[in-house]
């Protein structure tokens, strides 16, 4: 073996071979020892392997959920009222007038509901004239207004544009109806009924009102109203054609509520009230014809049963209060029909008078060209187109007269003195006489002095003690004159008749239209309102015997019921006999 380089171990040792067998010795036990823990290192038993665990799947991971988008705050316009107030407006003419603005407010009071009634009226207006008005911005309006603020009393802005009104309370119930005679004409809606809807939709404060479509009465079958002619002035007739044409506006528009007062009135009108709901042949009257109205209103809004309601106005007693809402109660459960009320039985019904008949009349546009009364009341042809229309004379004497048709032996006449410094040609000085529509007697232009003579024509002989009466209904119109004096001939002697309360009075004021000073003192005993129906009995005894018994109704003042006081004749001043109570002349028993 060679030797190793000393560059690497240095010199070799001198070492003596027992050391070196020591030293070997002693390497090799090392080298042993080693190899014994490798081996035995490598040789321990293996630590034990887990089990295996079922392989378990691992929960999905939820979707990412997009971001919430901002919320969109609500249109104030659509976010409905919480102050428990009902807010109803009604958009019309004298017919919503007549239906809202005086019970309806009192029905609501009654029973502890807070509500403010708006209107939109112009006189007359149709859904054509209201689009018109309304798209134009006109201020043609009356904007009436009743409140809890107001007191229940009427509060009124005149000259109002139509979006004044809708824009001033968020309203809950916004009513529409058609007006001119037309609700029972289903022709005259479009397109105006769809542009008002739209236009309340698009402008309301509150636009998810509900939309109320108002359903007016029928005319009463005494009515001359030139409107009832669209139903050629037969009441079942315009019945029929309202009820359908409703039917019609329920199916066509979108209407939440249809408030049909024509079925409360006609259910109303078959109770002992009879056709006495209006007050002059097309508008209701003040006391329980609006009252029916008001009802009807209050159980359609407030959807609560109106019977038992305690309100009821002072004009009427709770006898007929129950009449009132028993029609309108029963028009809510049974639409487009009429319920019969005749259980209603008047309750102090008035014994007939016992005696002889002497003379009736019956006024009919039938009987008036059958018994050709027109030609005799007026000179026109005794024929259906002379209804209506008037033969004007301001000549003194008998104007014309009707003989009695239904039982012979009396005549009545109308009497004026001489006008003839008026014009009797044109403008509105003239005086005339007329046949209505219906067939009764009518007079325009009476002046004091001016009378109807009601009397027999027999030439009957009465003793005194006589005991007479007569009987007739009066009709005044808008503009009829407002004073007259009711008297009976006893002998020779014109007498007034007793009961009617006898009165004399200074009149005084400015004349409407010259504006001219005026003071007159007269003596009357019926002063009658404005498109007032008033029945007239008079009962008399005679202290003298007396040939032919005779009343007579003088007109006293130049002074028209509504308060305007002429110094002329006025071809407007409109008054005539009214079918509601048929004349009779009778001798009592």
């Amino acid at each position: 073996m060679a030797a190793l380089s000393p560059m690497f171990y240095g010199p070799p040792c001198k070492v003596p071979v027992l050391n070196n067998i020591k030293i070997m010795t002693k390497m090799n036990l090392f080298t042993a020892a080693l190899l014994a823990a490798f081996l035995s290192a490598g040789c321990e038993k293996p630590e034990p392997k887990p089990e295996p665990q079922p392989i378990v799947n691992p929960e999905p991971k939820p979707e990412p959920q997009p971001e919430p988008e901002p919320e969109v705050p609500a249109d104030p316009r659509d976010v409905p009222n919480n102050d428990g107030i009902i807010r109803v407006l009604a958009v019309g003419n004298s017919f919503s007038a007549d239906a809202v603005e005086q019970e309806l407010w009192p029905l609501f009071h009654a029973v502890g509901q807070k509500v403010i009634i708006g209107e939109l009226y112009i006189a007359g207006c149709d859904l054509e004239t209201h689009w018109d008005r309304t798209s134009k911005e006109t201020k043609a309006y009356s904007y009436r207004k009743i409140s809890d603020e107001s007191g229940g009393t009427v509060v009124t802005k005149s000259d109002a544009t139509f979006k004044e009104g809708l824009l001033d309370e968020r309203w809950d119930y916004i009513s529409l109806q058609q007006g001119a005679g037309h609700h029972g004409q289903l022709e005259t809606f479009e397109p105006w009924m769809t542009n008002m809807i739209n236009y309340c939709r698009e402008n309301a404060s509150y636009r998810k009102f509900k939309l109320v479509y108002h359903v007016p009465w029928v005319a009463p079958a005494h009515s001359t109203n030139a409107k009832f002619g669209n139903y050629d002035y037969d009441t079942a007739k315009m019945y029929s054609m309202i009820t359908e044409t409703t039917k019609k506006v329920a199916e066509t528009y979108p209407v939440d509520i249809i408030i049909n007062t024509v079925d409360a009135i006609q259910n109303g009108r078959s109770s002992y009230l009879g056709d006495t709901f209006d007050r002059d042949g097309w508008h209701l009257n003040k006391s329980y014809g609006r009252y029916t109205a008001g009802c009807i209103w209050f159980e359609k809004i407030m959807g609560q049963s109106v019977l038992g309601n305690p309100y009821y106005p002072a004009s009427i007693d709770a006898y007929v209060a129950e009449i009132c809402q028993t029609a309108a109660h029963e028009a809510c459960l049974h639409p487009y029909q009429v319920t019969d009320l005749s259980r209603f039985k008047d309750p102090n019904p008035e014994q007939p008078q016992s005696g002889k008949t002497l003379a009736e009349w019956e006024f009919s546009a039938t009987n008036a060209v059958e018994d050709a009364y027109i030609s005799s009341f007026t000179t026109l042809p005794d024929q259906k187109s002379s209804l209506g229309t008037y033969h004007y004379s301001n000549a003194a004497g008998v104007l014309g007269h009707v003989s009695s048709n239904k039982q012979a032996g009396g005549r009545i006449s109308f009497v004026q003195l001489d006008k003839s410094k008026w014009s009797a040609t044109s403008g509105n000085e003239r005086a005339g006489t007329m046949i209505s529509a219906t067939g009764l007697p009518s007079v325009c232009a009476a002046l004091p002095g001016d009378y109807f003579l009601f009397e027999t024509t027999t030439g009957e002989q009465f003793p005194a003690g006589a005991r007479l009466y007569a009987e007739f209904a009066w009709n005044t119109n808008k503009y009829g004159s407002k004073y007259w004096l009711l008297e009976y001939l006893d002998g020779d002697e014109w007498k007034a008749v007793p009961g009617f309360g006898v009165k004399t009075e200074t009149i005084s004021g400015k004349t409407y239209d010259t504006n001219v000073p005026y003071s007159e003192t007269i003596t009357y005993n019926i002063a009658f309102a404005a498109s007032e129906i008033r029945p007239i009995k008079a009962e008399v005894q005679l202290s003298a015997p007396t040939k032919d018994f005779k009343l007579r109704m003088t007109c006293c003042l130049e002074h028209q019921v509504n308060g305007r006081h002429f110094d002329h004749p006025r071809t407007q001043s409109v008054q005539n006999l009214d079918a509601t109570v048929q004349p009779k002349i009778m001798l009592l028993d």
